[in-house]
């Protein structure tokens, strides 16, 4: 839950209403990925920039957090 519900909030568009929660989003990778689907729906074009952008922070964040848990893991595994 305390993952969960922050990732709901935040990246999900239901509590992006003004500057300070919309910094708090980008935090979240729920954010890029609605981010991207938005742009998606409204331009219907895959070539927009912004997808790209959106797409390659999500894999950064996706390696950086593969490389955590794989550290993570070396650490805790045989205890």
């Amino acid at each position: 839950m305390i993952f969960i519900v922050p990732m709901m909030m935040f990246g999900a568009l239901l509590a992006v209403f003004n500057e300070t929660t919309r910094n708090i989003a980008h935090f979240m990778p729920n954010y890029y990925v609605s981010d991207a689907l938005s742009v998606i729906f409204h331009t219907g074009s895959l070539s927009d920039p912004v997808i790209w952008q959106d797409l390659l922070t999500l894999g950064g964040i996706s390696i950086v957090i593969v490389i955590a848990g794989m550290q993570f893991f070396k650490r805790t595994a045989y205890r």
